[in-house]
């Protein structure tokens, strides 16, 4: 597998107002790019997470292919409607907010966050998305 940072949803000790700050992202939530990527791949793909994986061929030196990269779809991790009613939130955050002009013809869903990292550091600013376009997955 691929070593990354650990993600962290812990509310166990939230209090009233904590749970719905947890829900945008912020109040104790850690996670990294590779979580974020897997989400996107599980909404993409109606509701389950397919594996990541770094090789796609080996070859000989004469051009034999001898390990080819294969998919695996993980477990369903959320109903295939949900998954679709969070992909068309994100294309509509594409589409009011950004505009498809910085991604032109790609039909891109995508989500923003903002990371504060606190001892008045600048914060950390990220996007993550997917095509929704089948031509351009």
């Amino acid at each position: 597998g691929i070593k990354t940072a650990k993600s962290i949803y812990d509310v166990s000790k939230a209090e009233e107002n904590d749970l719905g700050w947890s829900g945008i992202g912020q109040y104790t939530d850690l996670t990294n790019p590779y979580h974020m990527m897997m989400l996107m791949g599980a909404i993409a793909n109606g509701g389950v997470p397919v594996q990541p994986y770094f090789i796609g061929d080996i070859k000989t030196s004469f051009g034999l292919s001898v390990k080819k990269g294969e998919t695996r779809d993980g477990a369903r991790m959320v109903k295939e409607s949900t998954a679709a009613a969070l992909k068309d939130m994100m294309r509509y955050n594409v589409t009011s907010d950004y505009g498809d002009s910085m991604f032109p013809g790609l039909k891109v869903c995508a989500k923003t966050g903002t990371a504060e990292v606190g001892g008045g550091k600048k914060p950390n600013g990220w996007m993550v998305g997917f095509s929704s376009d089948p031509k351009t997955p």
